[in-house]
């Protein structure tokens, strides 16, 4: 593909975003092309119905459950480096996790917790923790609040409080915490300069994030920040979003997300 084909591309999926997004009712649409060293990025629309902020090619997005994969790739290269054993029960390197089955979580296995195989019961488990110990509050949390569907390996179960669990477990084996595990191991090498945990000034992040459609509330603040204002923008009628929760599993998102092990909401109460 030439360069002149590249551009036929853009051109091509730029009409086709705005005819879809005009006949879908779809706010915004942002995407990009990568071939043989060359790039085109798309953007059309609006990243914030509150705030009236237009999507624009460097516009941030939550990683949603991608950062499952991330805390994936964090444990697999523990066990490449010797630190982690995938058949040996998780108990061996967190000692107080528990549930509240009595001995259910000693039969459970490292690679229960990234392969959803776990059998822990805590989807509806939603903890208020922040900070650097939420991921640690969250599995002392477990020992009184979650039980089992079913032991482990029988059966496969979308486990966002797996994931949880798997972070934590890179925080003791590593003695980092999991956002800064993350940044050292995966964004860094790969020069994902713009990926990060939630912001400490989240009226700044609602101003250059598009706002998402998940399930759990951490939104951030459609106000003006007086720090980063953007012109133009003006509030509009719209039936507001939640974000996703940040859990270990799956939680980094470029500008301003969380990195968690779970699910990927910007807010730290659980790691990848």
């Amino acid at each position: 593909m030439n360069d002149n084909a590249l551009h036929t591309v853009e051109a091509q999926i730029r009409e086709q975003a705005a005819a879809y997004c005009e006949s879908n009712n779809v706010p915004g649409f942002v995407t990009g092309v990568y071939h043989a060293g060359e790039q085109i990025i798309v953007a059309h629309g609006t990243a914030n119905l509150a705030t009236g902020a237009p999507m624009l090619q460097d516009t941030g997005f939550l990683f949603g459950s991608v950062t499952k994969v991330l805390t994936t790739t964090l444990v697999l290269q523990q066990v490449d480096r010797g630190s982690l054993d995938l058949d040996s029960p998780v108990v061996k390197y967190l000692p107080d996790f528990a549930l509240a089955v009595p001995g259910a979580a000693d039969r459970i296995l490292v690679r229960h917790l990234i392969g959803h195989t776990n059998g822990i019961d805590a989807d509806l488990y939603f903890p208020d923790d922040k900070g650097r110990d939420a991921l640690k509050a969250y599995v002392k949390g477990l020992a009184s609040g979650c039980g089992t569907l079913f032991e482990p390996g029988e059966q496969l179960s979308y486990s966002n409080g797996g994931m949880i669990v798997a972070g934590r477990l890179l925080e003791v084996v590593t003695g980092l915490p999991f956002h800064d595990l993350l940044a050292r191991e995966v964004y860094a090498p790969v020069g994902m300069k713009d990926s990060a945990p939630p912001p400490s000034r989240p009226s700044c992040a609602a101003r250059r994030s598009a706002t998402s459609s998940t399930s759990r509330p951490w939104r951030p603040s459609p106000r003006p920040c007086s720090r980063c204002p953007t012109p133009g923008a003006r509030p509009a009628a719209r039936r507001s979003a939640p974000s996703p929760t940040c859990s270990p599993s799956g939680a980094p998102t470029s500008r301003g997300a969380c990195p968690l092990p779970a699910h990927g909401s910007c807010r730290p109460s659980r790691p990848p």
